[in-house]
Formats: C-alpha cells, sequence, structure tokens
C-alpha cells in the first residue's frame, strides 16, 4: 500500500528503472493507492511519454472530484488512440459522470474499447434513456456486416439492451447470428462467445442458443474445449431443458469412463459439478444407477468424481441412496474425503426424513461399524 512519503520514490523510481513491466506495476501501484496522494502526482503519471503508465494515470484521475480533473479528461475522451479513450471514459463510469454525459447527449465519436466501456456504464447506472447511443451503434456493427467480426461488441450491445429492458434490441442482434433453431454461420469461435454470453441475454433466448449450440457440437468427437462453455453456460442459467441436455453429455462421459478413458474421468469432474446445481429428486435413480463407474479409485484420493455424486445425493437423495451411501464409505472408510462426504450426505438424507442431528450421526457410525 502506497503512502504519501513513497508516492514520491515511486515517482522517481518510474523515472529511472529500465524495466518496462516494473515501471508499469509501479504506475499501477501508485494510481490505484488506497492512501492520499495529490493530483499533481497523478498528474505526473497522465503525461509520461509511455503509454500504460499514461493509462494507469488517466485512470488515477477518477480519484478526485470531477470538476478538478474535467478539462483534463475531456483531452482524453477524444484522444484518437481507442484504448487511452477506454480509460478516459471509465473515469466517467467510476464517478458516475456518465450519467450526465448520456443525459447531455454529449458524447464524443468513441472507438470500440470506449463503447465496451460505455455499454458498462450503462447496465451499470440502468440508463434506459442511453436506448438512443445502442440504436445508432447498432445499425453501424449491421453495415457491410461488420457484426461478423466485431461480434464481441454486438453480444455486448445485446447484454445492455437486455440490461435495461429492451428485450427486442437484444433479440434483433441475436438474430443477426442465430434464427429458427440453427445458426446462421459456421463460425465455431463466435459460437462459444456467443453461448458464454447468453446469460446475459433473455432466459428463453438462451436456452435456445444453448441447445443449439449443444445440438451443434456435441458428438463422439467433440472436444473439451467445446464441452466448457455449454457446461458452465447451464450451470448459470439452469432449467429443466438443460439439465436433460447436461445428462445426455454425462451419459455419453460415463460411457468414456466405463472404457476407462483418462480423459472422461477428467471431463465428468466438471459436468458433475455442475450437475450438483442443476439435479432434483427425480435424478436420484439415475444417478445412482451409474455411480457404481465412479468407483474406480483404489484409495478414493483421486475420486473427484465420487465426492461429486455424493454431493448431489446430499442435495436431492432419499432413504433409497443410503445403502449406496453406507457401501461407499465401507469402501473407502480409510480416505477422509470421500468418507466426509458420504458422513454428510447420509446425514443430509436422515435430518430431511426428520432425523434430530446428533442421532443422524450416531446412525451412520454405527452402520459403518456393523458393515466394517
Amino acid at each position: 500500500m502506497v503512502n504519501i512519503e513513497s508516492a514520491t520514490l515511486l515517482l522517481e523510481a518510474i523515472q529511472d528503472m529500465d524495466s518496462k513491466q516494473s515501471r508499469d506495476a509501479l504506475a499501477e501501484a501508485l494510481a490505484n493507492s488506497k492512501h492520499f496522494i495529490d493530483l499533481p502526482k497523478i498528474m505526473v503519471l497522465v503525461k509520461h511519454p509511455d503509454k500504460e503508465i499514461k493509462m494507469q494515470g488517466i485512470e488515477g484521475l477518477g480519484r478526485f472530484d470531477y470538476y478538478l480533473v474535467k478539462d483534463e479528461l475531456a483531452l482524453w475522451l477524444n484522444d484518437d488512440d481507442p484504448q487511452i479513450q477506454s480509460r478516459a471514459f471509465s473515469v466517467l463510469v467510476k464517478t458516475g459522470e456518465i450519467v450526465n454525459f448520456i443525459r447531455a447527449q454529449d458524447l464524443p465519436t468513441m472507438g470500440i474499447p470506449a463503447v465496451h466501456t460505455l455499454c458498462r456504464g450503462i447496465r451499470k447506472y440502468n440508463l434506459t434513456e442511453a436506448v438512443y447511443i445502442l440504436d445508432i451503434i447498432a445499425p453501424q456493427l449491421k453495415e457491410d456486416s461488420r457484426y461478423l467480426y466485431e461480434y464481441h461488441l454486438a453480444f455486448d450491445l445485446a447484454r445492455t439492451y437486455h440490461s435495461i429492458g429492451r428485450m427486442e434490441g437484444a433479440q434483433e442482434i441475436i438474430a443477426w447470428y442465430y434464427a429458427e433453431n440453427a445458426f446462421k454461420q459456421s463460425i465455431q469461435h463466435l459460437h462459444h462467445n456467443m453461448i458464454q454470453d447468453a446469460l446475459f441475454f433473455p432466459r428463453l433466448l438462451a436456452i435456445e442458443l444453448c441447445s443449439c449450440y449443444f445440438h451443434t457440437y456435441f458428438n463422439d468427437t467433440a472436444e473439451r474445449f467445446v464441452m466448457i462453455p455449454f457446461v458452465e453456460t447451464a450451470e448459470s442459467i439452469q432449467g429443466a431443458e438443460l439439465k436433460q441436455l447436461l445428462i445426455q453429455l454425462m451419459e455419453r462421459t460415463f460411457a468414456g469412463i466405463q472404457g476407462n478413458n483418462d480423459d472422461a474421468k477428467y471431463d465428468m469432474e466438471r459436468q458433475m459439478r455442475a450437475f450438483i446445481i442443476l439435479c432434483q429428486r427425480e435424478d436420484e435413480d439415475w444417478l445412482l444407477s451409474r455411480i457404481d463407474l465412479l468407483r474406480y479409485s483404489e484409495s478414493g484420493l483421486d475420486s473427484p468424481n465420487l465426492r461429486r455424486a455424493l454431493e448431489c445425493l446430499d442435495r436431492i437423495g432419499t432413504e433409497k441412496s443410503l445403502a449406496e451411501i453406507l457401501s461407499i464409505a465401507k469402501q473407502f472408510r480409510d480416505c477422509d474425503p470421500v468418507l466426509g462426504v458420504c458422513f454428510s450426505a447420509y446425514e443430509s438424507i436422515q435430518r430431511r426424513n426428520g432425523l434430530p442431528l446428533v442421532d443422524a450421526q450416531n446412525l451412520f457410525l454405527s452402520e459403518l461399524a456393523i458393515a466394517g
């Protein structure tokens, strides 16, 4: 943490140090210090010829009352460098002054990084009156199909439309890429990024996009980088339809585990982690019928999949799961990580059945002793 005395020393070090990486790190520490740093010291960073240090200084202007730095900030809001301009916009977002700029319709011509920062400000302050800006930018993206290579910005616009309640704006942008249950382009990385942003789109549309992604890309040769975006998004959005798709994916992974495929064992952990969140009581029988496939470790120390499955039973299990839990506890009685999850799952089920906590714990220990 930088104090007033060390700030002067840091400025001297920034001027004298040969390592660019070290200079940038020192500038960041100074600009973001929790201690009071006076404006002249920040202005040394702003006027520095090195771009990274300059940007740290510009961002540091957000430490001060806007009316003390507005003239200086105005220079950088109109700068030709998109990254420098974006840093200046981040000060407007940080101070809340972006609200007045938008309401006054006093925004300069913006580069793409500044538009991303602007969208963040619109979402942060829920500026429904900023829709006029989005309505100007969106047609420019559509012109000459710019949205095919500026898709990050298109998805950011869709997310921002959605956040201020303009669902039709978000849907219109997504319609550039998706219609009638199919993607319009065969651009895999575009679809990956769309799925990762789907959580911030209208819910029904997000579920449709996830379903389309699943049916487009999941086959017997689907690789891990295809799986992760779907699993993470399904975990975030949730819902019965996405749970069923996740179960289909897990069925394929279970088949791989049955064939002693190490990649399948690795992939299952992430899928099972999502299933902990999505699973419901009706999934108990399905999980119990497959949980033995996860008992492949001799010691239990390398059994994250088994522990995740037990965590599912902790949430949704009924009396029918108790025998399986005790069987696993007996097999791995010398493995504390597995035994601990067995204990928790058994206890949770018994407590849902109305058994007091202490009685549930004692019953588990006595059953385990009998099983032994």
